[in-house]
C-alpha cells in the first residue's frame, strides 16, 4: 500500500472517532510517521497494512485528543478554545464563553455562549436583555436545563440569531453548578452545515 493511501485510511479512520478536530489536524503528525516507513510500504501484506493503520490512527489520534480535552480544565474562566464554521463562511475563533441563568423562563435554564467577543452576560438575567442589547458577534448558544441536558441551541453570525437543532453535541465535564467545563464538538463533521468545535470555561455569578 502506498504512502498516501495509509495516510487517507489512518486519517478517515481517525476522523470516525474524534471529528473534525482531529481529521484537520492529522495530517501534521502522520507523515512523520509514514516517512521512516515509506520504502518498506510496497512490500507490506494488506494484513500489515491495515495494523500499520490501526496503530497510527490509535496512537495519534490519542497523542492529539487527550491534551485537546484536558484543556477546558485549564481554561481561564469566561475563555473558550476552539472554531465557529457559519454555513458557506469562513471559521472564526471562539474565544470567550458566558453564561447566565434566564430567571424569566419557568426553567430557569442556563444560557451559554461561546463567541469570538467577549459578551456582557454578567449583566443579563433573561433572554429579553440579549434581544435587547443586540450584540454584534458570531458564535453559538446553548440552553441547558437543571439536569445538564441541552434543550435548544443556536448560531449567531455577526449578530444574526438562527436556531438550529441536531448539528452540535455538548458536553459537560461534571453536574450542572456554578462553575461549568465541557466541550462541544459537530455531530457531522463532513456535512454542509455550520460546525463548531471548542473547549470553554464559564462561571455563573
Amino acid at each position: 500500500m502506498a504512502r498516501i493511501e495509509i495516510i487517507r485510511a489512518a486519517r478517515q479512520r481517525c476522523a470516525q472517532h474524534f471529528g473534525r478536530f482531529f481529521h484537520e489536524n492529522f495530517l501534521l503528525v502522520l507523515p512523520l510517521y509514514t516517512r521512516e516507513r515509506e520504502p518498506y510500504a510496497a512490500d507490506m501484506n494488506s494484513h500489515t497494512n491495515n495494523s500499520i493503520i490501526r496503530l497510527a490512527a490509535s496512537l495519534l489520534c490519542a497523542a492529539t485528543f487527550l491534551p485537546f480535552v484536558a484543556v477546558a480544565d485549564d481554561l481561564p474562566t469566561g475563555t473558550a478554545m476552539g472554531t465557529f464554521t457559519p454555513e458557506g463562511k469562513p471559521a472564526v475563533t471562539l474565544a470567550f464563553a458566558g453564561a447566565f441563568v434566564d430567571v424569566k423562563d419557568e426553567r430557569s435554564p442556563v444560557i451559554l455562549f461561546l463567541s469570538d467577543k467577549k459578551l456582557p452576560t454578567e449583566k443579563w438575567t433573561s433572554e429579553f436583555d440579549l434581544m435587547r442589547e443586540n450584540p454584534k458577534f458570531n458564535g453559538v448558544a446553548f440552553w441547558i436545563d437543571k439536569e445538564g441536558s441541552v434543550f435548544r441551541s443556536a448560531t449567531y453570525v455577526d449578530g444574526r440569531h438562527s436556531s438550529v437543532s441536531g448539528y452540535f453535541e455538548l458536553k459537560l465535564d461534571g453536574a450542572m453548578g456554578k462553575n461549568l467545563t465541557g466541550a462541544v464538538k459537530t455531530n457531522d463533521p463532513a456535512g454542509d452545515g455550520p460546525k463548531a468545535d471548542a473547549t470553554f470555561h464559564v462561571t455563573l455569578k
